[in-house]
C-alpha cells in the first residue's frame, strides 16, 4: 500500500541497459536514509535479481512530453535524454551504484572492500535475463 509524500525514482540498471520507473514507497528521507545502510551484498542481490528492490519496478517508456531542462545531462549511458528526474538510482556493481536526489549523490555509509568485488559474487546464481 502506498503512503502519502513517496517518491518516484528513475532507476537505471547496468548503465541505461535497461530503465524502470521505482515507487520503493519511502519518503525522501526514509529513501536516503535506506541507501546508506545497503552493503556490497545487498548490492549484489539487487543486481542477480532487481525484484528485490523495495517497492514497485515499471519498465520505463521514454517521456516525449517532457521538455529538457537548460543544462540538463544524461547520468549514464543510455538514460532519458530529454528529463533528468529529481530522484535517480544507478545500479550496477558495489563499486559504481549510487542514488542521486537532484544531482546531490548519496554515499553508502557500509562499503567494504573484501577484495575484488567480483569474488562477492561466489554465492549467486547466475544473473537472469527476464527479471
Amino acid at each position: 500500500m502506498s503512503r502519502d509524500n513517496t517518491i518516484e525514482v528513475f532507476l537505471s540498471e547496468d548503465h541505461g541497459h535497461r530503465g524502470y520507473i521505482w515507487y520503493p514507497n519511502m519518503t525522501e528521507q526514509e529513501f536516503s536514509l535506506w541507501w546508506s545502510d545497503q552493503t556490497d551484498t545487498d548490492i549484489i542481490g539487487y543486481f542477480f535479481n532487481i525484484n528485490k528492490l523495495p517497492g514497485i519496478l515499471t519498465p520505463f517508456k521514454e517521456r516525449k512530453t517532457i521538455k529538457p531542462s537548460p543544462g540538463v545531462m544524461m547520468r549514464e549511458d543510455n538514460d532519458p535524454k530529454s528529463w533528468c528526474p529529481k530522484y535517480y538510482c544507478h545500479l550496477n556493481d558495489v563499486g559504481d551504484s549510487y542514488i542521486e536526489i537532484e544531482n546531490n549523490r548519496i554515499s553508502r555509509r557500509y562499503v567494504k572492500r573484501l577484495g575484488y568485488w567480483k569474488d562477492l559474487w561466489r554465492d549467486w546464481k547466475p544473473k537472469q535475463k527476464n527479471l
